[in-house]
């Protein structure tokens, strides 16, 4: 993988959190709805609809720290730290998705987003390495 390829993925995955943060910032119901209709359809709870409070706000701060990871990620590709700590997000976010899905209620967002955030961790934990072998191979 080129240092080129790494920003553009960077970039595109920095897009994608920052406009996910925006779905949750400015029409967090819609998203629940929108679950909600396939969660009946597969016979699943519902979701309840989410008000305006501290758990929204944490969940688009959280979505514009992963932006602002993966924008650095493609400005500094040559510093390590971002891809580690966007990992290391996604996969805790991941692995609690799954454990409420299990131990708790079997939302079909919680299994959806257990699916999607073990992707985006696992695709920017190849990203990590390449940028580990990158520094190695520079620098040795």
């Amino acid at each position: 993988m080129t240092v080129r390829d790494y920003r553009y993925i960077s970039l595109i995955l920095a897009s994608i959190f920052f406009i996910v943060g925006l779905v949750f910032l400015l029409i967090p119901n819609l998203v629940i709805e929108s679950f909600n209709i396939f969660s009946i359809r597969l016979g699943m709870k519902l979701i309840p609809r989410m008000e305006n409070n501290i758990y929204l706000i944490l969940a688009v701060a959280y979505m514009y720290l992963l932006s602002l990871l993966a924008f650095l990620m493609y400005k500094k590709p040559y510093i390590e730290i971002y891809p580690y700590m966007l990992t290391q997000a996604k996969f805790c976010s991941s692995i609690l998705s799954l454990l409420f899905f299990i131990l708790k209620n079997q939302y079909l967002i919680y299994l959806v987003n257990y699916i999607i955030d073990f992707f985006w961790a696992l695709l920017v934990l190849y990203l990590y390495q390449k940028s580990k072998e990158r520094f190695i191979r520079k620098n040795f």
